[in-house]
Protein backbone atom coordinates (compact mmCIF):
# COMPACT_ATOMS: atom_id res chain seq x y z
CA UNK A 1 0.00 0.00 0.00
CA UNK A 2 1.21 3.33 -0.88
CA UNK A 3 -0.13 6.52 1.74
CA UNK A 4 0.04 10.03 0.25
CA UNK A 5 -0.47 13.16 1.60
CA UNK A 6 -2.23 15.58 -0.37
CA UNK A 7 -4.06 18.93 -0.71
CA UNK A 8 -7.79 18.74 -2.33
CA UNK A 9 -10.50 22.16 -2.80
CA UNK A 10 -13.33 21.62 -0.14
CA UNK A 11 -15.22 21.09 -3.05
CA UNK A 12 -15.19 20.18 -7.04
CA UNK A 13 -17.61 21.61 -9.72
CA UNK A 14 -18.66 19.56 -12.33
CA UNK A 15 -20.64 20.99 -15.22
CA UNK A 16 -23.41 19.84 -16.68
CA UNK A 17 -22.70 20.07 -20.08
CA UNK A 18 -22.45 23.82 -21.62
CA UNK A 19 -25.85 24.76 -19.68
CA UNK A 20 -23.96 26.95 -16.91
CA UNK A 21 -25.65 24.80 -14.44
CA UNK A 22 -22.99 22.26 -12.28
CA UNK A 23 -23.10 19.33 -9.78
CA UNK A 24 -20.98 20.43 -6.76
CA UNK A 25 -19.17 16.97 -5.36
CA UNK A 26 -18.23 18.14 -1.51
CA UNK A 27 -14.75 16.42 -0.96
CA UNK A 28 -14.42 18.37 2.70
CA UNK A 29 -17.34 16.14 3.60
CA UNK A 30 -16.42 12.61 2.04
CA UNK A 31 -14.88 10.19 4.20
CA UNK A 32 -11.21 8.55 3.06
CA UNK A 33 -12.43 5.91 1.99
CA UNK A 34 -15.13 7.54 -1.11
CA UNK A 35 -11.72 9.36 -1.95
CA UNK A 36 -9.72 5.62 -2.20
CA UNK A 37 -12.71 4.70 -3.99
CA UNK A 38 -12.55 7.88 -6.43
CA UNK A 39 -9.01 7.63 -7.31
CA UNK A 40 -8.98 3.64 -8.48
CA UNK A 41 -12.44 3.88 -10.02
CA UNK A 42 -11.05 7.18 -11.95
CA UNK A 43 -7.89 5.33 -12.78
CA UNK A 44 -9.81 2.08 -13.86
CA UNK A 45 -12.73 4.32 -15.77
CA UNK A 46 -9.45 6.25 -17.57
CA UNK A 47 -8.55 3.34 -18.46
CA UNK A 48 -11.28 1.28 -19.49
CA UNK A 49 -12.17 4.11 -21.97
CA UNK A 50 -9.10 3.44 -24.05
CA UNK A 51 -10.84 0.68 -26.66
CA UNK A 52 -8.68 -2.10 -27.96
CA UNK A 53 -8.88 -0.17 -31.28
CA UNK A 54 -7.51 -1.58 -34.79
CA UNK A 55 -4.92 -1.66 -37.49
CA UNK A 56 -5.10 0.07 -40.88
CA UNK A 57 -6.62 -3.65 -41.81
CA UNK A 58 -9.85 -3.09 -39.75
CA UNK A 59 -8.13 -6.50 -37.30
CA UNK A 60 -8.52 -5.53 -34.15
CA UNK A 61 -5.20 -4.84 -32.69
CA UNK A 62 -3.04 -7.23 -30.70
CA UNK A 63 -3.61 -7.64 -26.74
CA UNK A 64 0.53 -6.05 -26.84
CA UNK A 65 -0.55 -2.80 -28.68
CA UNK A 66 -3.65 -2.35 -26.45
CA UNK A 67 -1.89 -2.75 -23.40
CA UNK A 68 0.85 -0.14 -25.47
CA UNK A 69 -1.85 2.30 -25.95
CA UNK A 70 -3.11 2.29 -21.45
CA UNK A 71 0.68 2.57 -20.81
CA UNK A 72 0.97 5.62 -23.21
CA UNK A 73 -2.12 6.93 -21.13
CA UNK A 74 -0.62 6.35 -17.63
CA UNK A 75 2.96 7.98 -18.34
CA UNK A 76 1.69 11.54 -18.00
CA UNK A 77 -0.04 10.75 -14.99
CA UNK A 78 3.69 9.67 -13.60
CA UNK A 79 5.23 12.51 -15.33
CA UNK A 80 2.68 14.83 -13.61
CA UNK A 81 2.00 16.34 -16.47
CA UNK A 82 -1.55 15.29 -17.71
CA UNK A 83 -5.04 13.57 -16.23
CA UNK A 84 -6.59 14.05 -19.57
CA UNK A 85 -5.73 11.73 -22.93
CA UNK A 86 -2.51 11.41 -24.50
CA UNK A 87 -4.25 12.67 -27.22
CA UNK A 88 -5.70 16.24 -26.38
CA UNK A 89 -3.82 19.16 -25.00
CA UNK A 90 -2.43 18.41 -21.02
CA UNK A 91 -5.05 20.02 -19.22
CA UNK A 92 -2.25 20.95 -17.04
CA UNK A 93 -0.42 22.75 -19.93
CA UNK A 94 -2.61 25.69 -20.14
CA UNK A 95 -2.16 26.88 -16.16
CA UNK A 96 2.12 25.88 -16.85
CA UNK A 97 1.70 28.11 -20.11
CA UNK A 98 0.39 30.84 -17.68
CA UNK A 99 2.97 30.58 -15.15
CA UNK A 100 5.94 30.88 -17.36
CA UNK A 101 4.50 33.95 -19.25
CA UNK A 102 3.71 35.81 -15.91
CA UNK A 103 6.73 34.90 -14.19
CA UNK A 104 8.53 36.04 -17.64
CA UNK A 105 6.78 38.97 -17.44
CA UNK A 106 7.48 39.96 -13.99
CA UNK A 107 10.98 38.57 -13.84
CA UNK A 108 12.34 39.44 -17.33
CA UNK A 109 16.01 39.70 -16.68
CA UNK A 110 16.11 36.81 -14.41
CA UNK A 111 14.07 34.60 -17.04
CA UNK A 112 14.88 35.14 -20.13
CA UNK A 113 13.13 32.23 -21.61
CA UNK A 114 10.86 29.62 -20.83
CA UNK A 115 13.97 27.02 -19.71
CA UNK A 116 15.52 29.68 -17.09
CA UNK A 117 11.91 29.70 -15.79
CA UNK A 118 12.00 25.59 -15.21
CA UNK A 119 15.34 24.90 -14.47
CA UNK A 120 14.80 28.20 -11.48
CA UNK A 121 11.26 26.10 -10.09
CA UNK A 122 12.79 23.20 -10.47
CA UNK A 123 15.84 23.77 -7.81
CA UNK A 124 12.60 25.57 -6.02
CA UNK A 125 11.07 21.96 -5.92
CA UNK A 126 13.95 19.81 -5.04
CA UNK A 127 14.72 22.29 -1.96
CA UNK A 128 11.22 22.25 -0.76
CA UNK A 129 9.84 19.02 -1.68
CA UNK A 130 12.74 16.58 -1.78
CA UNK A 131 15.92 16.08 -3.72
CA UNK A 132 13.81 12.78 -5.37
CA UNK A 133 10.91 15.09 -6.63
CA UNK A 134 10.45 15.79 -10.21
CA UNK A 135 10.26 19.29 -11.63
CA UNK A 136 6.64 18.22 -12.62
CA UNK A 137 4.26 21.88 -12.66
CA UNK A 138 2.00 20.38 -10.00
CA UNK A 139 5.39 19.98 -7.81
CA UNK A 140 6.39 23.41 -8.94
CA UNK A 141 2.70 24.95 -7.45
CA UNK A 142 2.94 22.70 -4.15
CA UNK A 143 6.26 24.07 -4.09
CA UNK A 144 5.81 27.70 -4.06
CA UNK A 145 2.47 26.74 -1.87
CA UNK A 146 4.41 25.49 1.33
CA UNK A 147 6.83 28.56 1.10
CA UNK A 148 3.88 30.77 0.36
CA UNK A 149 2.34 28.81 3.75
CA UNK A 150 5.44 29.18 5.86
CA UNK A 151 5.91 32.90 5.00
CA UNK A 152 2.43 34.02 5.71
CA UNK A 153 1.42 31.50 8.21
CA UNK A 154 -1.29 30.48 6.01
CA UNK A 155 -2.10 26.87 5.34
CA UNK A 156 -0.46 24.90 2.60
CA UNK A 157 -4.23 23.99 0.95
CA UNK A 158 -5.24 27.60 0.63
CA UNK A 159 -2.35 28.69 -0.96
CA UNK A 160 -2.25 25.93 -3.31
CA UNK A 161 -6.49 26.64 -4.23
CA UNK A 162 -5.15 30.68 -4.83
CA UNK A 163 -2.20 29.59 -7.21
CA UNK A 164 -4.46 27.16 -8.83
CA UNK A 165 -7.33 29.79 -9.41
CA UNK A 166 -4.77 33.20 -10.32
CA UNK A 167 -3.08 30.35 -12.75
CA UNK A 168 -6.66 28.83 -13.93
CA UNK A 169 -7.72 32.78 -14.65
CA UNK A 170 -4.75 33.75 -16.43
CA UNK A 171 -5.22 30.16 -19.18
CA UNK A 172 -8.39 31.14 -19.28
CA UNK A 173 -8.11 34.74 -20.95
CA UNK A 174 -4.96 33.59 -22.59
CA UNK A 175 -6.88 31.41 -24.40
CA UNK A 176 -9.91 33.77 -25.03
CA UNK A 177 -7.42 36.33 -26.60
CA UNK A 178 -6.26 33.48 -28.99
CA UNK A 179 -9.59 32.75 -29.70
CA UNK A 180 -9.99 36.10 -30.26
CA UNK A 181 -7.03 37.00 -32.44
CA UNK A 182 -7.92 34.26 -34.63
CA UNK A 183 -11.50 34.78 -35.14
CA UNK A 184 -10.44 38.38 -36.61
CA UNK A 185 -8.08 36.93 -39.37
CA UNK A 186 -9.14 37.64 -42.53
CA UNK A 187 -7.05 35.00 -45.05
CA UNK A 188 -8.36 36.81 -47.63
CA UNK A 189 -5.57 38.94 -48.18
CA UNK A 190 -2.38 36.34 -47.03
CA UNK A 191 -0.24 36.32 -49.88
CA UNK A 192 2.57 33.58 -50.42
CA UNK A 193 6.11 33.54 -52.01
Amino acid sequence: MATFTITLSDAVRVPLGDTGKFTEVPIKDFPASTIQFAVHAGFQGALNNISRGKDEKGKPLSDDAWAALRAKRVQPWIDGTSWGSTTRESNIAPLKEAFIADMRAKYAEMFPSDKAVEDYFAGVVKETLGKDEKATFANMMAAIATQKAKANGSSVEDETTTLMDIYGKMAEERAEQRKAATSKLDVSGITFG
